[in-house]
C-alpha cells in the first residue's frame, strides 16, 4: 500500500496546493495495519514554515452548482457554523479563531459536462469570479448528482470525495463532490457525509493552505486525513449535522459547538444584607439580620 500513500502526495506535485479527501474504500487500505500504514488515532504532523489560515482571517463561500437534490439552506447553515461557531481547531491546538462566512451563490446553469476535470473547474472559477475575496479566502464548489470529477488520473467516488486546492492565480477553493455514491458516504447518510467532507477541506485549507503547512512528514496527510471517516454529531440540538474530528497534538479532536450570540450575562452580585447588633443589660449580645 506504499503506492497508494505516494500516489496521494503525487497529486498536485506535493508537498503542493492539491490535497484530496480520498473515499471511504481508499482511506481503508491507506490505513491497514495489514499493510504497515496504519496511522494512530492521529500521527504527529510537522509544520514545514508556510502560510496558515488562523487569527481569524479566513474568509468562506458556498458556491452551488447546477440543481442540487439537498437542502441548502440547511447546509449553509451547517457551513456558517462550522466557520464561526467553534469547529476549527489548529494542529498544535493554539488556534481556534473564528472564519467568516460571507454566503452562498447558486450558478442555477451548471457550467459542465457528466465529466469535469480540475483543470476545467479552476479555469471556469477564474473567469467567473466577481465576489469580493483576498488571500485568505476560500470558495466551496459544491457538485450536483451524477457528476463526475477527474483530478491527476483519479476519479470522484473511487479515489476521492473532495480536495482543496488553488488557481494559478492564488484562488483557493475546494470541491465537494457528489456523495450520493458508495465511496463517499461509506454507512453515513449522504448529507452528514456531505458536512464531513466539508468540514475535512476546512480544516486542512487552514492549516495548510498551499502544501507547505501541516503535514505527516512520511504519508503527506494532513490534519482532516488522519481522521477522517470518524462521525461526530456536532451542532445544535435538533439538527442533524455531523463532522469529522481533526489532528490536533497527536490525537483526534474536534471544538465544541457554539451557540451563537452574545454570552449570557453574568448572575448579579449577591445582595449586601445590614445587620443590628443590641448589648442587652445582662451583657447578652443579640444580632438582628436585614431580609
Amino acid at each position: 500500500m506504499t503506492y497508494l500513500h505516494e500516489h496521494l502526495k503525487a497529486i498536485g506535485d506535493f508537498p503542493g496546493v492539491v490535497q484530496i479527501a480520498a473515499s471511504a474504500p481508499l482511506h481503508e487500505l491507506l490505513t491497514d495495519p495489514a499493510q504497515g500504514n496504519a496511522d494512530a488515532s492521529a500521527a504527529p504532523l510537522t509544520y514545514h514554515g508556510g502560510k496558515l489560515i488562523n487569527n481569524g482571517q479566513g474568509k468562506f463561500y458556498n458556491i452551488y452548482l447546477g440543481a442540487q437534490n439537498f437542502d441548502t439552506v440547511d447546509f449553509d447553515a451547517f457551513t456558517k457554523a462550522i466557520c464561526e461557531n467553534g469547529y476549527y481547531l489548529s494542529p498544535d491546538g493554539k488556534d481556534s479563531t473564528p472564519c467568516v462566512f460571507r454566503g452562498s451563490v447558486t450558478v442555477g446553469q451548471y457550467p459542465f459536462g457528466p465529466v469535469v476535470t480540475d483543470a476545467q473547474i479552476g479555469q471556469w472559477l477564474t473567469s467567473w469570479l466577481t465576489l469580493p475575496h483576498d488571500p485568505y479566502t476560500q470558495f466551496s464548489l459544491i457538485f450536483p448528482p451524477n457528476t463526475t470529477v477527474t483530478l491527476g488520473g483519479s476519479s470522484s467516488c473511487t479515489a476521492f470525495c473532495g480536495y482543496h486546492t488553488r488557481t494559478p492565480g492564488g484562488i483557493y477553493y475546494q470541491v465537494i463532490c457528489d456523495s450520493n455514491c458508495s465511496g463517499c458516504h461509506d454507512s453515513f447518510p449522504v448529507n452528514q457525509s456531505r458536512m464531513m467532507i466539508q468540514a475535512h477541506e476546512l480544516g486542512e485549507w487552514r492549516s495548510d493552505p498551499d502544501g507547505n503547512g501541516w503535514y505527516n512528514d512520511q504519508t503527506g496527510m494532513e490534519n482532516g486525513d488522519e481522521c477522517a471517516w470518524q462521525l461526530i454529531p456536532w451542532g445544535p440540538a435538533g439538527k442533524s449535522w455531523a463532522v469529522q474530528p481533526l489532528a490536533v497534538s497527536g490525537a483526534c479532536h474536534t471544538g465544541l459547538y457554539v451557540p451563537p450570540g452574545p454570552p449570557p450575562p453574568p448572575p448579579p452580585p449577591p445582595t449586601t444584607k445590614g445587620s443590628i447588633v443590641l448589648t442587652e443589660p445582662s451583657g447578652a449580645v443579640r444580632r438582628f439580620t436585614e431580609v
